[in-house]
């Protein structure tokens, strides 16, 4: 014969005590005693609520006072052995999951840590991505700016005016930082513009000159002549703006290198996200938005002091700077 005795599985079906059943047994202990709901509230509808009938309404309110206890009672009664064994199962569920707690905390802080300094590195990354994004851009502009410009010159004077804007931009580092160099390379692909529209410039102003006199004089063939080589010059100017500008394009098409390598990251998700805030200014804060804060009395401070005047017997019922102090009685 097996004497041996097995512990129960934690999923073995036992008796379940419904509402129900608590009811009945909880009516079985007012029987037990001799009290009665019923009895109690027949006697409430029958009361009269005068001065003259205190006596016996102070004693329906014991009476009931005394069904309330005796439920209070019983109740604690009847619940101890399943409350008994509650508490079994919350402290071995708490003792077990208090030996992964650490474990748990030391894991997920140093997952986080790694999470979070990988968003960092990512955020960093873009930034930097878009920083280089931004300079290349304003060179890109810049560039193509002056190579439109230089082929729309009509006079030396604005040739002298946009060549100094280009000296002058070479010495923008704060703007171009580490493309400084590339700039100057690319301005220094606007010379041959520059000379060519000089060139231009000045055969069409000696021509300009030419023309007047042919016109004072009325040489009709000279000017024949000098409107042939405008048209050749014009030409040549449109041709260069072409040149101009398809070679600026082509440069910003091309890039600026850089080598390297593109930085990739490991695949982070956070589990949870919440938006969260904190007052770094309360003073501050309050002021621009007052619709955010309240003033809230300390009540663990406004207790202490009233026991304090109630243990030296100096507390009476009275209003002191916004304070209200009063006796609230119950009958």
């Amino acid at each position: 014969m097996n004497n041996e005795t097995t512990s129960p599985s934690i999923n073995n079906e036992v008796p379940v005590v419904t509402a129900e059943i608590a009811k009945a047994k909880l009516k079985l202990s007012l029987t037990e005693a001799e009290l009665n709901i019923q009895a109690v509230q027949t006697k409430a509808d029958k009361l009269v609520f005068n001065e003259d009938n205190l006596t016996e309404i102070k004693e329906t309110i014991s009476a009931i006072k005394a069904i309330n206890k005796k439920i209070d009672e019983s109740h604690e009664t009847a619940k101890a052995p399943a409350w008994a064994e509650c508490k079994a199962w919350d402290a071995a569920k708490n003792d077990l999951k208090g030996l992964l707690a650490p474990i748990l905390f030391k894991v997920e802080g140093k997952h986080t840590t790694l999470c979070q300094a990988v968003e960092k590195r990512k955020r960093e990354a873009d930034a930097e991505t878009a920083r280089k994004k931004g300079i290349e851009d304003l060179l890109n502009t810049t560039i193509l700016g002056f190579s439109q410009e230089i082929t729309a010159c009509k006079t030396s004077a604005e040739l002298i005016s946009i060549q100094a804007r280009i000296n002058a931009e070479q010495g923008k580092k704060s703007a171009y930082q580490e493309y400084l160099p590339a700039l100057i390379e690319r301005c220094a692909e606007l010379n041959q513009p520059l000379k060519d529209q000089k060139e231009a410039i000045k055969q069409l102003e000696g021509l300009n000159a030419v023309e007047e006199v042919a016109l004072a004089t009325g040489d009709d063939q000279t000017l024949l002549e000098i409107q042939d080589k405008k048209e050749e010059i014009n030409g040549k100017i449109q041709e260069n703006k072409v040149k101009t500008e398809e070679s600026a394009i082509n440069s910003s098409i091309r890039g600026y290198g850089g080598g390297g390598y593109t930085q990739t990251f490991p695949s982070v998700k956070a589990k949870r996200q919440v938006w969260k805030w904190e007052i770094t200014d309360m003073e501050l804060f309050a002021k621009k938005h007052p619709d955010f804060v309240q003033l809230v009395p300390r009540k663990e401070v406004i207790d202490e002091t009233i026991r304090e005047l109630k243990a030296k017997e100096t507390i009476t019922e009275g209003t002191r700077d916004g304070l209200r102090i009063y006796l609230d009685k119950t009958y």
